[in-house]
């Protein structure tokens, strides 16, 4: 099983990177094997203080995800706060 979860090809640059990707999924992937994928939703444009997500707290760590829309294109962005 592969599951790719968030943001991760929206970190893809280009679609060869995309295409890639999927090409050494399906070679790690057996016959019964399953690709499990989710994603944000992008069709409503996050505004002002909606752009950045909290992804991940604990006591050591904060990550955040900071989306920007472009007109054909989303910039994703994590940051991360470590003590």
């Amino acid at each position: 099983m592969v599951l790719c979860t968030t943001d991760v090809i929206s970190h893809l640059t280009i679609y060869r990177e995309i295409e890639l990707l999927f090409r050494k999924i399906s070679d790690c992937l057996n016959d019964q094997g399953k690709l499990i994928l989710s994603f944000r939703d992008y069709t409503i444009e996050r505004e002002d203080t909606e752009r950045v997500i909290p992804f991940y707290s604990d006591d050591e760590l904060i990550v955040l995800t900071f989306v920007e829309q472009k007109e054909e294109q989303i910039n994703v962005t994590d940051i991360l706060y470590e003590k």
